[in-house]
């Protein structure tokens, strides 16, 4: 794909990234397709590839899940297949200070499925562990 256009690097790998949206979304809302389609175009061809080259790449780092100590919140879409519920589910189990949240009716790409949904989620989470304070948590 070197030298292609943003254009045809998006026709060459959107089918795969539009297959990664839940079915409930494919029906009833293409506008979180499109936009995520129009986000592609906007990006750097080389930046965009070598995003994919280093997902390819990325180190396991399973065995260190356990060494997360701070609060940790763990998203999913219900209906992902790239990171199934079920890989979130052992996650959630190895680190022991997460906390699991499922999106209903969402894929892979939930914050364009459902963005209000996701911001409440991610709010409440904040809220809980005091995002905003201006003292250093933990401090004494």
């Amino acid at each position: 794909m070197k030298g292609a256009t943003p254009e045809q690097i998006v026709a060459e790998t959107f089918g795969f990234t539009k297959r990664a949206f839940s079915p409930f979304s494919l029906e009833h809302n293409p506008a979180a397709i499109e936009a995520l389609r129009q986000e592609h175009l906007r990006n750097n061809p080389r930046n965009y590839l070598e995003m994919l080259e280093a997902n390819e790449h990325r180190p396991a780092i399973g065995d260190r899940l356990g060494e997360i100590r701070c609060p940790t919140l763990i998203v999913v879409g219900e209906h992902d297949a790239r990171t199934p519920v079920a890989m979130s589910e052992d996650l959630n189990k190895a680190i022991t200070t997460s906390f699991l949240k499922i999106v209903p009716n969402c894929g892979h790409f939930y914050s364009y499925e459902q963005p209000e949904r996701v911001c409440e989620v991610m709010t409440t989470f904040l809220e809980a562990f005091g995002a905003g304070r201006t003292e250093r948590v933990g401090a004494r």
